[in-house]
Formats: structure tokens, C-alpha cells, sequence
């Protein structure tokens, strides 16, 4: 993690580096051999399965990354065919896309993702990793995208890592964990609002990334902690730098040293969550939250923001307010203030465009 230049300003020299994605196919197998196609005879009935299975997820997963349907995304006026077409082709992947381990969807500025494991409580898995990143890598580089809102499929938000994996992980797991580049904080450099709605279970890497969204809803009744002292394991992946920037030391101290749960309506009195709501409004009220932002606020100005705020946990006053001196004299000159001057003279809602795709990550965290 690179400490930014003293003179970046909204606008990075270059785009973000490339970003590796895991590249399995019969090397995962241990070669070509014919019988690593899932209906061979000789291969075991539950193998053959879950191979199946893995294939279709990284189809479902390979067509929502195409580029024609970013661009008709983009470009609502642009052919109808080609819409419509992306439409069917969206209903025939459902079916497959039901087992993926990460839903997505777009609606009103919003793009909302699913954590898809709810026979499991949505327990971590590398392979949820990496569709996870996925998706907020394309959400950012979407500029019809404002806000995005995480959820959990089921009965909760995510009971934490899979623990069958990490005592015996097996060769695809591995493999996935290898090929996945991306830090565990990769959703605090997405340059778009993330905006948590947590219900049930939120614990141990789940409640890790719940806090590396932006802000967090939770149901009253959900029961969210860091029970690692109770595995024997230590924090992991940064979470006891998080906790005691969004509740203090105090509080960190209790949630992590005892391992204990805390129900949603704690989360809210400490700090940890912003809002505590009875458990059938929290969903409702993160994407009304969304929404919002979506249709209100300046995408340049929130990823600008939103980039001061993280980075600015790790410096000094004097450099931050000399940095925020100079963010606020180029967007001073910029279109989204004009154009917010103007909706307020007119009064009528603001038009700001969308963020461009150059700016989707505000950078790497400084060390």
C-alpha cells in the first residue's frame, strides 16, 4: 500500500493496475486428462456435481462481466435489439446465477449485492470472495451505479468463514485464494458509497466487511461479534483496526477480548452500526438510504469525500487540511458545483453526471 502523491488530485496519472482473477480449468484437475469432464463415468457422482456446478457460476459470472452490456447500461437510448437481448439472456442465467455465491442487480442508481450461501449463513468462502470483488470492481466502473447496497440471502448477513475450509481446504478453494490479488480492504477503495443491511448473523470476517462498508443498518435482533478468542484465533484481516476507529478502544477491547455477541440495538448505542431498525424495515431502509445518495449527491464529490475520510484516519492535521485545501479548489472549477448552484436557483432536483470510470477506485490506503 503506497502512500499518494502529495500533489494527486481527482484525477489518478493512470487507472488503477490490473487486477488477477483465478484462471481454472483442467490445471485445477492436475492436467487434461478427459476425465475432468464432469460426466465422466469414472469420476465420483458428487464430483461430477460440484463441477458442474463451479462451471455454471463462472459462465453466469463470465457473461455479467461482458462488455456490451456495460455499454447497454450505459447508453440507454442505444439499440433496442441489443437490450432486449440482454434482458432474456439475464432471465436464462438466473437459474444458474441462484447458485453463485454473489447475486447482483442494478435498480435506480442503486446496484444492490446478494451474498448467496443462505444454507450456510452466508459463510465466507474464497470463491464469495472473488465474485464478491467482482462485483464491486464492475459496480465502480459503472457509471450508471451511484450507491451500492450489501445483503445477505436468508436468515443473516454472513456467520463468518467456512469453517469446513479452513480446517481442510480443498484444491479449488486454494486455488481461488492463490489467484485472488485484491486486499481484504478492497471494498474501502471502491470510490462509490457502500451501505450494509444486516440481519441475524454478522460475525467474525463477515462483521470485518460489513465495517469496510461505508455505513451499516442492522436489525435490531442480529446478533453481529468477533468470536476468535472463543476458536482460539487471533483478529484477522484488520478488523481490530476498524473496530477501535468506529466504537474506541473500550469498546474494541470488550468485543474482542471476550468474543461475546452484541445484538443490533448495542451495535447502535456503541457506535458500530449507524442505525438499529425492527428487522422487516432494515433492507427498505438501506436502499432508500442508497436511493438517496444516488439521486441527491454528487458521485465525484462522495468518491472525493469518501477518499478524505479513509485516508485521512492515517495522517496528520496539517496534511490533511493541506489536502483538502487543494480537493476543494479543483472541484470549485469543476461542473457538479455549477450544476448544484443551479438546481438550487431553479429549484428542481440536481442532474449531476455520472462518475467516470477513471476515478472508480480513490486509491490504495496510505501506509
Amino acid at each position: 500500500m503506497a502512500r499518494p502523491c502529495p500533489d494527486q488530485g481527482l484525477l489518478p496519472d493512470e487507472p488503477g493496475g490490473p487486477v488477477h482473477r483465478a484462471h481454472l480449468g483442467h490445471a485445477l484437475l492436475g492436467g487434461p486428462d478427459r476425465r475432468s469432464h464432469p460426466d465422466h463415468p469414472d469420476r465420483p457422482h458428487h464430483l461430477r456435481q460440484r463441477l458442474a456446478a463451479y462451471r455454471r457460476r463462472r459462465a453466469t459470472a463470465r457473461f455479467l462481466r461482458q462488455p456490451w452490456l456495460a455499454q447497454c447500461r450505459g447508453h440507454p437510448q442505444g439499440d433496442a435489439r441489443q437490450c432486449r437481448r440482454i434482458d432474456r439472456d439475464r432471465q436464462s442465467v438466473s437459474a444458474a446465477g441462484d447458485e453463485a455465491p454473489v447475486l447482483s442487480e442494478v435498480d435506480e442508481g442503486v446496484g444492490l449485492i446478494t451474498l448467496n450461501r443462505p444454507d450456510k449463513l452466508n459463510a465466507w468462502t474464497p470463491a464469495m470472495r472473488l465474485a464478491y470483488f467482482d462485483v464491486l470492481e464492475r459496480f465502480a466502473g459503472d457509471p450508471q451505479v451511484r450507491a451500492i447496497v450489501v445483503r445477505g440471502a436468508g436468515r443473516g448477513f454472513c456467520a463468518g468463514a467456512n469453517l469446513s475450509l479452513i480446517r481442510a481446504p480443498d484444491a479449488q478453494s486454494e486455488a481461488l485464494r492463490a489467484a485472488e490479488s485484491r486486499e481484504y480492504w478492497f471494498p474501502l477503495s471502491i470510490g462509490k458509497p457502500l451501505v450494509a443491511a444486516i440481519h441475524g448473523p454478522c460475525l467474525g470476517i463477515g462483521l470485518q466487511q460489513a465495517m469496510f462498508c461505508d455505513i451499516r443498518f442492522a436489525a435490531c435482533d442480529a446478533k453481529i461479534g468477533a468470536p476468535y478468542v472463543r476458536r482460539g484465533i487471533v483478529g484477522e484481516m484488520g478488523i481490530t483496526w476498524m473496530l477501535s476507529r468506529l466504537c474506541g478502544v473500550g469498546a474494541a477491547n470488550d468485543i474482542m477480548l471476550s468474543g461475546r455477541t452484541l445484538s443490533g440495538e448495542e451495535a447502535a448505542r456503541i457506535g458500530l452500526v449507524n442505525e438499529a431498525l425492527e428487522p422487516d424495515a432494515v433492507f427498505d431502509r438501506a436502499m432508500a438510504y442508497a436511493r438517496d445518495l444516488a439521486a441527491n449527491c454528487s458521485p465525484l464529490a462522495m468518491r472525493t469525500v469518501k477518499m478524505q475520510l479513509y485516508h485521512d484516519l492515517m495522517d496528520d492535521f496539517t496534511p490533511s487540511f493541506a489536502r483538502s485545501e487543494r480537493l476543494l479548489d479543483e472541484v470549485l472549477r469543476g461542473e457538479d458545483v455549477k450544476e448544484g448552484i443551479a438546481a438550487v436557483r431553479e429549484k428542481r432536483p440536481v442532474r449531476f453526471a455520472g462518475l467516470d470510470p477513471r476515478l472508480a477506485r480513490t486509491g490504495d490506503l496510505p501506509k
